[in-house]
């Protein structure tokens, strides 16, 4: 570009006048920057010269009144939504779209209430997750809990109350979720556990017992009256010592024993 041509670009810009010229600076190369300020990030618009300036201008023009097209169109369903929250992902992408279209014209006033909006959902996201928060350190408290029924309940109102609380992003959420996991995880498995060494427990009572019961049996019939009831004393002694069995098989040997 010859210097008389870099003369006729720059006067060509100064007799320009639009919205938001102040936030746009050219080069006498031809380069239009969009300036940073406020939320907006320093970028490259276009590449002018003497010959095409008016076109491009114009088609830069254009892109701005689409995208300010759609930036109304989001505000409008702003302005309606009860749960903000619900609009998170059309704010980011808004704001994504902003930083990167190649358009001229004011972008102060559509940058402005995005950022606005964005901080109002971060603000949102933050409460949701304090709460959720909340509910995975409770699940986590109880996950080494010995109380086996009331622990349980805590942990299927943690999970309740956790498709209750409103919307995190999806790293947070997801990370929260993990820990709801492996502390249910952790619990579920002490309890399977305790159960399977309940139930060892209960069979080598029920051996205990029924060892108890054949030797009664095996005595039932004795004349030494004397020595057979200090047996019988010595054998009831040792069934109220062993521990709990099957409910059913408990009985029937409890009975045999009487019998």
């Amino acid at each position: 570009m010859s210097l008389e041509q870099k003369n006729d670009l720059i006067n060509w810009w100064n007799e320009q006048s639009f919205a938001g010229k102040e936030l746009f600076t050219l080069d006498e190369n031809g380069t239009l920057t969009l300036r940073s300020t406020g939320n907006l990030k320093e970028r490259v618009v276009a590449n002018l010269s003497a010959e095409n300036a008016d076109f491009l201008l114009r088609n830069l023009h254009e892109k701005f009144s689409a995208a300010e097209l759609k930036f109304k169109e989001l505000e409008a369903e702003w302005n309606a939504a009860e749960d903000k929250l619900k609009l998170a992902d059309k704010v980011g992408h808004q704001k994504e779209y902003l930083q990167h279209v190649n358009a001229v014209g004011d972008f102060s006033k559509l940058i402005a209430p995005v950022a606005e909006w964005e901080k109002t959902v971060n603000e949102l996201m933050d409460a949701n997750y304090a709460l959720k928060l909340k509910l995975a350190e409770l699940a986590e408290s109880v996950a080494d809990s010995v109380n086996w029924k009331d622990a349980a309940q805590t942990l299927r109102d943690v999970a309740e109350k956790w498709k209750q609380t409103g919307h995190v992003d999806k790293f947070r959420n997801d990370k929260l979720w993990n820990r709801i996991e492996v502390a249910r995880k952790t619990f579920h498995e002490r309890k399977r556990l305790h159960h399977e060494e309940e139930e060892k427990d209960l069979l080598v009572n029920l051996d205990l017992k029924i060892d108890l019961v054949e030797q009664a049996e095996s005595i039932a019939n004795s004349t030494d009256w004397k020595n057979t009831t200090e047996v019988y004393h010595r054998l009831t002694d040792e069934w109220k010592t062993i521990g709990h069995t099957l409910n059913k098989k408990n009985e029937e040997l409890w009975q045999r024993f009487l019998a």
